[in-house]
């Protein structure tokens, strides 16, 4: 096996991991935020049509990446909250990503594997806020076809108009830093 094939091997499975990661990342924050609050999960589903929760089983898909059912909470506030942080917690862990990059300087496959997850999580809530919005699914072809994150900060008491600027300082914010990154390796490589 040649050298490239073997990286091209490595990194496809790290971009699989990463998606997975992301998937699973995005349905437990909405599904650990509802249980902080008492709701009690009922299932748990991804793409294309796999229940994980409470058995495993083939079920028939509907078109999301993935969902988590779970029984009512008492309040909107609750709800809301429950619903912003599908996107909310892989917000969190691009965040942590980036972080990790600039303390740690990793090389190689964790490099990659973090720069994947500063950039992919990143752009979840900036994706299933404005996409639908346009008719289109959560990742253009597949996923949610309601604005998730919006409605779930609406519910909250946060205004359209705040929550799209929050959403565009976020995308600037995380994809400069991780910009910022690269232009560093770039340049640190150089001397």
């Amino acid at each position: 096996m040649s050298v490239l094939f073997k990286k091209s091997c490595v990194g496809l499975s790290v971009i699989v991991f990463v998606l997975l990661f992301g998937l699973f990342t995005h349905e437990l924050g909405h599904g650990f935020t509802a249980m902080v609050f008492g709701a009690e999960i009922t299932y748990i589903e991804i793409m294309p049509g796999i229940q994980l929760y409470p058995e495993i089983k083939r079920i028939e898909w509907d078109g999301n990446v993935g969902s988590i059912g779970h029984l009512s909470l008492d309040s909107e506030w609750k709800s809301g909250l429950a619903t912003l942080m599908g996107s909310g917690s892989t917000a969190i862990v691009a965040y942590l990503a980036i972080v990790a990059l600039y303390a740690l300087r990793p090389k190689g496959t964790l490099r990659f594997a973090l720069f994947l997850v500063s950039l992919i999580f990143a752009i979840d809530i900036v994706a299933y806020s404005i996409l639908p919005k346009f008719g289109l699914q959560h990742w253009i072809i597949i996923g949610g076809t309601s604005p998730e994150p919006l409605i779930g900060a609406l519910m909250l008491g946060v205004s359209e108009t705040a929550f799209y600027t929050a959403t565009i300082l976020h995308f600037i914010v995380s994809y400069g830093l991780t910009a910022n990154y690269i232009v560093n390796l770039l340049q640190n490589q150089r001397i």
